[in-house]
């Protein structure tokens, strides 16, 4: 989990990074325009593509991650049902809590994914805005 927050960490830093030379990018193409703007763009879709990459990566783990909360839950569930002395069951009650709890924070982490897609698609508009600078300043 922790290794999910460092990427998305790093994401996000990135992102902001991505922004400021955005703005100095939007500076310079008052003096360069038909130079700058094919970099911005490429290098603004390789940012794209890589937090669509890093995205898909960071869910594949968290997909094993709840197949095996699954398969855990259903073995408790086996256990428990076994009739173990109270003790036992008590403790295979708290597991099987802990284990629904960790299910509820994957679903939690699978909605906080969704800001990727929201930031793919302000990247394209400022692609489409940067080539359309270039179109215009070529006319």
């Amino acid at each position: 989990m922790e290794d999910i927050k460092n990427i998305l960490s790093t994401i996000l830093n990135e992102a902001k990074l991505l922004e400021d030379k955005i703005g100095q990018i939007g500076a310079i193409t008052k003096h360069t325009g038909e130079v700058v703007v094919p970099t911005a763009s490429e290098s603004l879709r390789e940012v794209v593509k890589f937090t669509e990459e890093s995205s898909n990566k960071i869910i594949e783990q968290i997909d094993k991650v709840e197949q095996n909360c699954h398969e855990i839950g259903k073995i408790l569930d086996e256990l428990i049902n076994l009739n173990p002395i109270n003790s036992i069951k008590e403790k295979l009650f708290f597991v099987k809590n802990k284990n629904q709890e960790n299910m509820n924070i994957l679903l939690k982490v699978y909605e906080l994914f969704s800001f990727q897609d929201l930031s793919a698609r302000q990247i394209k508009e400022v692609i489409n805005i940067l080539e359309d600078i270039k179109r215009t300043s070529l006319l």
